[in-house]
């Protein structure tokens, strides 16, 4: 019985507050809206826009998914097998585009905006770079933190062979 009570308090309540204030400004939007040009021509435009960001959404998972296996192409160089990196910056404006495209599919004219903004290219660029920084230091604190030794107590001496925290120990392997 504590369990579900831990897990809901591990729950983000940032999180929950932004869904809803998000909501309650979607809404103040579309009855501002409303009030200006009749609910009839809002609830049009909102789906007209919703359909806008469901085509651009189609172009945009094709686009990305046409940069994602250039990046990752595997050339074969004799017995060697060389895989071509994915530029972060191009996989960034790949995310961008797509979150950008959900965003005006959700109906919402604040989402639909935000997310017609996050199409304009060099904006579309500049968030792109933001957030392969972004993963790229989380990578990279993960992986340092996997490599960190896991046996309590033990610590590497510099003379010592050690990979990954833990002591290299010479041997042969003998077939019967």
């Amino acid at each position: 019985m504590n369990a579900p009570r831990a897990a809901r308090r591990r729950r983000p309540r940032w999180l929950v507050v932004g869904v809803v204030l998000w909501l309650a400004i979607e809404i103040a939007v579309l009855y501002a809206v409303a009030h200006l040009i009749g609910w009839g021509p809002a609830l049009l435009v909102l789906l007209g826009l919703s359909f806008a960001g469901i085509s651009i959404t189609r172009h945009q998972l094709t686009g990305a998914l046409r940069t994602w296996r250039q990046g990752g192409t595997r050339s074969r160089y004799g017995a060697e097998t060389v895989v071509t990196p994915i530029d972060p910056g191009s996989v960034g404006g790949s995310a961008v585009g797509i979150a950008a495209s959900v965003l005006m599919t959700v109906p919402g004219f604040v989402s639909a905006v935000v997310g017609a903004l996050l199409l304009v290219p060099w904006v579309r660029r500049t968030v792109g770079r933001l957030l392969a920084g972004v993963v790229t230091a989380r990578a990279v604190s993960v992986v340092a933190a996997v490599q960190q030794p896991t046996v309590p107590g033990q610590t590497s001496t510099g003379t010592d062979d050690v990979r990954n925290g833990l002591p290299i120990i010479e041997g042969e392997i003998v077939k019967e």
